[in-house]
């Protein structure tokens, strides 16, 4: 008996691919700007052919400014998998990713990139939460 309250896609696993943190001179079009974090990046990795499973991509970026010349930048990715009990169309699991997976795997984008501000001691915007109005 399946439980009602259970989603058929679960999250298997969350996971950070991709770690890049710099200090670096500013590039001219930074020379007036304050810490900013960027809206994130998401997309459908692979989509199992049995349509059961599935890998979804979160980028996030921020981007703080240090001294007159200088700004700490960090880009992180995460790569999460899921699963299903049913047979998913690619086009049910690229609106998933971009409607539900993005909210599932962003709080552990924000945790990562705090983490890696309070270590480099830079103070770091927090990325935004997101609110997904009930509908």
């Amino acid at each position: 008996m399946t439980d009602s309250r259970r989603h058929p896609i679960q999250a298997l696993e969350i996971r950070v691919d991709a770690i890049r943190t710099t200090r670096r001179r500013r590039a001219p079009a930074e020379s007036d700007f304050t810490a900013a974090s960027h809206p994130p990046r998401v997309r459908l990795r692979t989509l199992a052919d049995d349509g059961l499973s599935f890998v979804i991509e979160v980028r996030a970026q921020v981007l703080v400014p240090l001294l007159e010349d200088e700004v700490w930048a960090a880009e992180l990715g995460l790569v999460a998998t899921f699963v299903s009990e049913t047979h998913l169309r690619r086009v049910d699991v690229q609106s998933f990713t971009q409607l539900s997976g993005v909210f599932l795997v962003w709080p552990y984008a924000r945790a990562y990139l705090t983490e890696l501000a309070r270590m480099a001691g830079v103070t770091a915007p927090l990325l935004p939460l997101f609110y997904r109005p009930a509908g």
